[in-house]
């Protein structure tokens, strides 16, 4: 394993947040697993965006995952992957305002590299056009809090959480919860099942492990989740030869501002329910009164043409 990775108090994964909102059965190694394929392929893709295909050791993998057994797990979890279809854009945070499907892992190799086992892998299309452009939305991950999670509910969480950690979160239906947590068909009308297996679960380990400070309430048909405590920022490193990452430019913080007022709590986008349909976005929470007065506070200079046509013309400014 790399020694750069383990003397680093924060390994960061900047997640797209179409991929965050992501429904899938992976248990919380899987998802550990997966989130460690897609940091390694984000660092290749900084540097050639015509990667297709990546490679991770399998003592990085381990490391990164937070396993230190055998290689049989590691290995039925990367079959697994490349078994299951996520869900993604649960949410409708991506610029497409449907809900799509992808396989987790298109493909799978091994071999030696250097005298160690190298994983060798691919993603669909899909996901790799979504870590590979820098336009699209995201959040930072720190994988070094996230191995400290056991349970893939308080995982999924944790990304939630940071996705909108400079905004107030949405009211999640219950229904739409249940299914990114990929137990859809449980629980169904328990809901003191639900806020003692998982909610409660997943709130407590956040607490622990994590720089938020969470609590939540059921509203009716809707889980409603609040910060407690102001969340510590992620710092940005930053060198004489400027940003570390893309990430770091200063326009992607007023871009995020404004498509996460906006263009998030437009509404969460239904799942499809069939490969390549397009399920519409419900109507839009945000008045044109209130977008107009949102993008007043803001320096429109600093914003990419695209995004000013595309805000302008969903609101009729």
């Amino acid at each position: 394993m790399k020694k750069e990775n383990q003397d680093k108090k924060e390994i960061i994964l900047y997640m797209p947040s179409a991929v965050i909102a992501m429904a899938s059965a992976l248990t919380a190694f899987q998802h550990k697993a997966w989130d460690s394929m897609l940091y390694n392929a984000k660092k290749t893709l900084n540097k050639n965006q015509n990667a297709e295909t990546f490679e991770i050791t399998l003592s990085e993998l381990k490391y990164l995952a937070g396993h230190a057994g055998g290689n049989k797990r590691i290995k039925d979890s990367i079959e697994k992957l490349m078994a299951t279809t996520g869900v993604f854009n649960i949410f409708g945070k991506d610029r497409a305002p449907w809900a799509y499907k992808a396989v987790l892992l298109s493909g799978y190799g091994v071999k030696y590299s250097s005298g160690e086992l190298t994983i060798v892998y691919s993603f669909d299309p899909q996901i790799r056009k979504k870590l590979a452009d820098n336009l699209y939305i995201y959040s930072k991950i720190d994988l070094l809090t996230r191995k400290k999670l056991k349970s893939k509910y308080a995982i999924i969480l944790y990304r939630i959480l940071r996705d909108y950690k400079d905004m107030q979160i949405p009211k999640i239906p219950i229904e739409k919860f249940k299914f990114l947590c990929g137990i859809a068909a449980l629980y169904d009308g328990n809901i003191p099942m639900l806020k003692r297996n998982v909610l409660d679960v997943a709130c407590a380990e956040i607490n622990e492990n994590t720089d938020f400070k969470i609590s939540y309430e059921i509203i009716e048909d809707f889980i409603k989740f609040k910060f407690k405590a102001p969340v510590t920022q992620l710092p940005e490193k930053r060198t004489s030869k400027g940003p570390e990452n893309p990430y770091s430019d200063p326009k992607r913080t007023v871009i995020d501002n404004v498509m996460g007022r906006i263009y998030i709590t437009g509404g969460p986008a239904e799942p499809a329910r069939q490969e390549n349909v397009k399920a519409p976005m419900k109507t839009p929470s945000v008045s044109k009164e209130e977008a107009e007065r949102i993008l007043a506070g803001i320096d429109l200079s600093r914003l990419p043409v695209e995004h000013i046509k595309k805000i302008k013309e969903r609101y009729n400014l």
